[in-house]
Formats: C-alpha cells, structure tokens, sequence
C-alpha cells in the first residue's frame, strides 16, 4: 500500500472527524433526500443519500465535505456528513486490492490524534466499501474532543465517497465534546439507514 493515492484521504479524517456528530432519538424517517447531481464538489459524481425528517441540509466549508445534516437538541447536536475525495487514476484498483487490515492501517496515522477500528470491508452498489470505526482525540480552540465515529467509504471510479455517522454531547462546564461506543451503539440504526441511502445513480 506504499505510495498508493488511497492514503492521502486518511490525513483528512482529523479535521472531518472534529466536526461529525450524530445523535440517536430523533426522527428516523429518512423521507429527505440530497442530490449531487451538478453539485461542485461532487467531483462529477451523480449519488443521492436520504436524511431524517427535520435535519436542516447544509453546506460544508472544507473543501471535500459535500453537504451535512444537522440537528440540534439542548447538548447534543445531529450532524451526518458526505465527503469526496479523489483518489487518483488507479484509485479504484487500489481500493479493490486493499486489505480491511491495510485499510485500518493507513487510517491510524501515528501522532495524529485518529485510529481506526473494527474495519469490515464488503460492497455497496457492486463497489469496493469498507465499514469502520475512527476514533480521534485532539483539541481545537480550546475545545478538547472525544469523538468515536462510524464510517462508510465507497470507492467508485477514481473517487472515494464517505459517509460519516457519530454521537456526541457537549459539556460547556468543562469545554469537551465527547462521544463513546455505548453512544455509536445506540444510534447504530440511523448510521445503517444513512449508509443503505447511498445510490450511485451514473451506475443506472
């Protein structure tokens, strides 16, 4: 896996992972629907993915984050999230000939905060995915952060779709944000909604 382009998308799952909560409780009626059709940071890609009922859909401002979907109760707050990246020219033959235990790897980046775990790899849509968990410590403007996330990376063409789902709580006393497996367990329904969503529509 030396030098192979799938590498360079870990770097960014500290930066995307301080931002990415979800909350289980809320409304698991996916009836909303987000289509990346001529969207710019699809990277031509066309998909759709649903979210639940009374998400408010926004923009992401880094620049491979597509669109999110946000919820807000008293400390918690929802927050899904699709990132593209690309992956290069043989991205895809690269994703095909990964190992989940090669993947787990190249996502724990020693001293970056992040480690992945419980990488399952299988396919969505006859695509190469893998299913993981990534947890990242780090603190950012004074906010120390927690944060246990469960993931699904879909490789399609030469681009890399992530789908990311957690749960968090805010504690404004001791200024942290903190999330724990018991919490991704109990949202786990609503994280397999959101990944089953995901249709590659160019495919059809």
């Amino acid at each position: 896996m030396k030098g192979v382009p799938i590498k360079k998308i870990a770097f960014a799952a500290l930066a995307l992972a301080l931002s990415a909560f979800s909350t289980p409780g809320y409304s698991q009626n996916f009836n909303q629907k987000f289509d990346s059709r001529g969207h710019p940071k699809s990277m031509g890609l066309w998909f759709t993915v649903r979210y639940p009922e009374g998400w408010q859909a926004l923009e992401g401002e880094r620049p491979h984050i597509v669109r999110k979907f946000r919820f807000v109760r008293g400390a918690k707050s929802a927050e899904h999230m699709v990132q593209v990246r690309d992956m290069g020219p043989d991205g895809s033959e690269s994703c095909k000939a990964t190992t989940a235990r090669e993947f787990q790897e190249i996502f724990s980046e020693s001293g970056s905060g992040t480690s992945a775990a419980d990488v399952r790899k299988s396919e969505h849509e006859g695509q190469p995915a893998f299913f993981y968990t990534l947890t990242t410590k780090a603190s950012r403007v004074g906010i120390q952060y927690e944060l246990v996330s469960r993931v699904m990376a879909v490789c399609y063409q030469d681009k890399m779709i992530q789908l990311w789902c957690a749960q968090s709580t805010m504690d404004r006393a001791s200024m942290s944000v903190k999330s724990t497996n018991e919490d991704l367990a109990q949202s786990a329904p609503v994280c397999l909604q959101f990944f089953n969503s995901l249709v590659l529509m160019d495919r059809y």
